[in-house]
């Protein structure tokens, strides 16, 4: 019994490490999606990447930006936001 105690304690120790030192990545419902495992810190970076440092800052810049931050909203849903926000 005290074996199988040790063992508990010993896989719930990995499990408990491995969840603190995992990342925050990006996930969404898009198979195709170009962003899928980038962590927070790399969102701007990725998305310049993405749609070049030419397109920084224009609708399509914001669009991905809002997807990064809203990965369960529709295209449209990411349009109305960047309208709202621009709006004010």
């Amino acid at each position: 019994m005290k074996s199988l105690t040790t063992i508990f304690l010993c896989l719930t120790a990995i499990a408990l490490i491995l969840f603190c030192f995992t990342e925050d990545t990006h996930t969404c419902k898009w198979q195709s999606c170009p962003y899928k495992g980038i962590t927070k810190d790399k969102w701007k970076q990725s998305v310049i990447n993405y749609v070049g440092i030419e397109n920084e800052g224009t609708d399509s810049y914001y669009i991905d930006m809002l997807h990064m931050e809203y990965p369960q909203d529709e295209y449209e849903e990411l349009e109305n936001k960047l309208l709202t926000h621009t709006k004010k």
